[in-house]
């Protein structure tokens, strides 16, 4: 633990921050809300951590609903240090290689085959616009196909869906 963190517990990359309430804490009192408190202000994704045991358990609920309802903050429970030790370099990992964490990764659009789009342009009336809105709304020639006039006309307007 480094003191030039501040309210910090753990930085697994830089964008994330980790705050670890131990039993003790929780058993200890109210001195982890202040805490918090700063912890929620910070610009970072925030992460809590904090150990539910038999001992703390009677703490937790409390505890839960500061974090997680009046403050809005992601909390995980754990067992042990050792299971926060396991977490803490699993997220390390996840986080130092943002292309393999499924939660990070940005969902490329498929293209369109141009066949499609070809075959909606021959419909007089209809251009690139005009089949990019029926695919998006109908996914498929077929769905368009089978799509009333009046469903058609919401998107392309009455014309050009009588047209199709």
């Amino acid at each position: 633990m480094d003191d030039c963190m501040g309210v910090v517990d753990f930085n697994p990359s830089s964008d994330v921050g980790v705050v670890y309430l131990s039993e003790a804490d929780l058993v200890g009192g109210y001195t982890y809300k202040g805490k918090l408190l700063k912890f929620a202000k910070a610009s970072f994704r925030k992460v809590i951590i904090a150990e539910k045991t038999s001992l703390s358990s009677q703490y937790f609920y409390e505890l839960q609903k500061f974090i997680v309802i009046e403050r809005g903050l992601v909390l995980l429970p754990i067992a042990s240090p050792v299971e926060a030790g396991r977490i803490l370099a699993q997220m390390a990992l996840l986080e130092s290689k943002p292309q393999s964490n499924p939660y990070r990764i940005r969902m490329k659009p498929q293209p369109t085959d141009q066949a499609v789009f070809t075959t909606l342009q021959n419909v007089p009336g209809v251009g690139q616009k005009k089949a990019t809105a029926l695919l998006s709304k109908f996914n498929s020639i077929e769905q368009i196909s089978k799509t009333s006039v009046a469903s058609l006309a919401t998107v392309v307007g009455n014309a050009n869906a009588q047209q199709i």
